[in-house]
């Protein structure tokens, strides 16, 4: 009986620390919005027994009551995603007095809306995710002055004087500025006569005359070229060699890196991103107070709307099952336990990458594995540098401007000065800030990720750990800036801070993107995963299925969607 007695009082005494302990680990998750979960020790000891029967149900897969039974409540509209599609959609169905409840994964909201401060210079909105918009985005335009936000030009800083900005492009191991782009004798291309003097979107424009019996084809799903082959089969690169010289090829594509040309994207999805290949500076437009706020400010109004209305953060989709007319999601919560919720509709605002994830018989068969196989995943890092002096004012010549490069870095901007800052200086008279970013591209991004260990650069500064990124890989950026430049005594950044959106779904902090490989019509394959299963309310929206103006498109996707499904 003693025995027993003290094997008793040891079970209690688990089950206390445990709850207590799991209790608290609630207590780290703000997973609603509208209320905090706040645990006292006492609370988690009471519910210790609870927590330890969730711990040991959820070891192992997930498992789902299907039945009709399960859906003891049910909400109206479940929205998966808080990125620009998600938070929109939130935000068009909030007076349509249906029960609507959005979920995302991360502690975040916003998507590739992610704007970031560093300590001191809080004053300046450094975007990791969407970065600027020109005045053709009409729809986001227009939701900008409906929420009243601000907007400002994107790269002018606190410099009232700033010089008109420059453009540098490095290929072959040399630099030269974007006019000289147009004379043959300055570039390392040996062109054919009639390409000659003719900059990267001039001789786009040729390849369009040389290829097609009609230039002025708009149709490029249904186009072929003049030897018979379908557009939408030929990868960008193979286009560009069918259609010009392989120099010329080379030419475009290395003077214009963030267009995926090494990538061999579908050329019909392509084309008409780049009938201009290197637009002014002074047409981008960007929030003055970041790209964050638009989201959060819809899903401010959206809850506001009504009570019923809830955004959950840390719950991310694991499974969905049918049951009934409903449909039964079981998350993932703050990576601890799974709670399943019913719904009658499901959207899914998030890419088709992260959709593929979700454990969901419905689409996993034959046919969308097919249309899976269409999404061509990118990755991209960016990395922002701060100085304390504008190296580029003296040497190149700006104050504002943009580099592009066939290298390990893909594109470079100067953004200017920025004087608000309170940061403490290494020179005291030094009252202002210089901003470069920098990007890193697809294959390149492991080269740089795999040096993004061992000591951070600058500790003491402040900057949150996930951006913060190692001494090595910064001299490694800083390397590279140098030999493009040919400035070997460039002054090293005072702080600096780096992203990584992947082209894996499961890195829970940010899906890159996609482009569209050859082969497919992405028209046809975008028609079948809009609705994806007859008879069921499942839809998929997003940046995935929208074309190549990712904003304007999203906000036009929901717009159609509202309109047919909600009249």
């Amino acid at each position: 009986m003693l025995y027993l007695a003290i094997l008793i009082c040891c079970i209690v005494g688990l089950v206390v620390f445990v709850g207590t302990w799991f209790g608290h680990k609630q207590k780290d998750c703000d997973c609603s919005r509208g209320s905090k979960i706040d645990l006292t020790t006492w609370e988690g000891t009471k519910q210790g027994f609870q927590n330890i029967t969730r711990l040991i149900q959820n070891l192992g897969p997930i498992k789902q009551d299907d039945s009709e039974a399960s859906c003891k409540e049910v909400i109206d509209i479940a929205i998966i995603g808080t990125g620009l599609t998600g938070s929109y959609a939130a935000y068009r169905l909030r007076n349509f007095n249906k029960k609507v409840t959005v979920f995302e994964q991360n502690k975040r909201i916003g998507g590739r809306m992610y704007t970031v401060r560093m300590p001191g210079l809080e004053d300046v909105p450094l975007e990791l995710g969407m970065r600027r918009m020109t005045l053709k985005f009409k729809n986001l335009d227009k939701l900008i002055g409906e929420l009243d936000l601000k907007k400002r030009e994107w790269s002018k800083s606190d410099l009232a004087n700033a010089s008109k900005p420059k453009s540098f492009h490095h290929f072959r191991g040399i630099t030269v500025q974007e006019a000289d782009l147009k004379n043959s004798l300055k570039i390392p291309y040996h062109l054919a006569d009639n390409e000659k003097n003719k900059s990267p979107t001039e001789i786009l424009q040729l390849m369009r005359m040389m290829c097609f019996a009609d230039p002025n084809v708009t149709d490029y799903t249904q186009a072929s070229i003049k030897n018979g082959r379908k557009l939408y089969q030929l990868g960008m690169l193979e286009y560009m060699l069918n259609c010009a010289s392989t120099e010329a090829a080379m030419f475009v594509k290395d003077s214009a890196p963030l267009y995926g040309f090494e990538q061999n994207v579908n050329a019909a999805t392509q084309l008409p991103a780049v009938k201009t290949l290197h637009e002014a500076f002074d047409k981008f437009q960007t929030l003055t107070d970041g790209w964050d706020t638009l989201p959060k400010t819809l899903l401010d109004k959206f809850e506001k709307e009504s009570k019923r209305h809830k955004v959950m953060q840390q719950y991310k989709l694991k499974a969905m099952r049918n049951v009934g007319q409903q449909h039964l999601l079981s998350f993932e919560v703050n990576r601890t336990w799974v709670e399943s919720v019913c719904a009658k509709k499901v959207l899914l605002a998030i890419p088709l990458p992260a959709v593929k994830e979700v454990d969901y018989p419905n689409l996993h068969t034959k046919e969308f594995q097919q249309g899976f196989l269409a999404i061509h995943p990118i990755s991209y890092l960016i990395m922002y540098l701060v100085f304390e002096n504008a190296w580029w004012e003296e040497h190149l010549n700006t104050s504002v401007g943009h580099a592009t490069s066939d290298g390990i870095i893909s594109s470079i901007y100067f953004l200017g000065k920025y004087a608000k800052s309170n940061w403490k200086a290494t020179n005291p008279s030094a009252d202002q800030r210089y901003i470069v970013s920098v990007f890193v591209f697809n294959e390149n991004v492991k080269l740089v990720r795999d040096m993004n260990i061992g000591t951070p650069y600058k500790e003491n500064l402040g900057i949150p750990e996930e951006v913060t990124p190692s001494r090595t890989a910064v001299q490694y950026i800083m390397k590279e800036i140098k030999t493009m430049f040919a400035l070997p005594n460039i002054t090293d950044p005072y702080a600096a801070l780096n992203f990584e959106w992947s082209r894996h779904a499961a890195n829970d902090q940010g899906f890159g993107g996609v482009n569209w490989n050859p082969g497919y019509k992405w028209k046809d394959v975008i028609a079948k995963f809009r609705k994806p299963v007859n008879g069921r309310d499942v839809f998929i929206l997003g940046n995935t299925l929208v074309g190549t103006t990712i904003a304007e498109g999203c906000i036009k996707d929901v717009d159609n969607f509202v309109r047919t499904y909600f009249p």
